[in-house]
């Protein structure tokens, strides 16, 4: 599975190079500002494919402490943005995206420690902002989570599963 999203996020950016010329911006540049704020950096690039489509790659990191337990995520995928109008300019978007993430826990009092991977789905509906290069991505979704049942851990990370909603928010620079 890993490799299989290696070759599609190698594919996306050499489809990005293949940009139509007349676009005012080939590429854009997002994170979540808001994330920061709870310990959770994402960063995705986005490349035109033609005048309404998008594919790109996105990393994040969580790091995240919750009453007596701490836990480190790693996220990585890839995204695909269907612009009704033009890419990269003042318009509603359709978003999909793949995510495999691995996931490392310790309880501070007990030193206990969990490892589980897993992968996410979501779809997400939106609308862009652009001012010249800065812009900024509103939208809301639903995602589906599925973590491996076969973690190495007596900690049933089943019930973090599951479909859930999704709001993104990111501030990016196109070019």
């Amino acid at each position: 599975m890993k490799r299989l999203l290696l070759f599609v996020v190698v594919s996306f950016f050499s489809f990005g190079v293949m940009a139509q010329e007349d676009l005012k911006h080939d590429a854009n540049i997002r994170l979540n500002p808001v994330g920061l704020l709870f310990g959770v950096a994402n960063l995705g690039a986005d490349f035109a494919v033609n005048e309404n489509f998008t594919l790109g790659g996105n990393v994040s990191y969580w790091n995240l402490d919750v009453g007596s337990s701490e836990a480190d995520v790693f996220g990585y995928g890839v995204r695909g943005q269907l612009f009704f109008d033009e890419v990269f300019t003042d318009s509603w978007y359709a978003a999909a995206s793949v995510s495999l993430s691995q996931a490392r826990a310790r309880n501070t009092n007990s030193g206990n420690e969990a490892s589980v991977d897993g992968f996410t789905i979501s779809g997400i509906i939106g609308y862009m902002w652009i001012w010249d290069n800065f812009n900024m991505q509103l939208g809301g979704g639903v995602q589906i989570i599925n973590l491996d049942e076969t973690a190495n851990s007596d900690i049933d990370f089943a019930g973090l599963g599951g479909t859930l909603p999704t709001i993104e928010y990111s501030l990016g620079w196109a070019f």
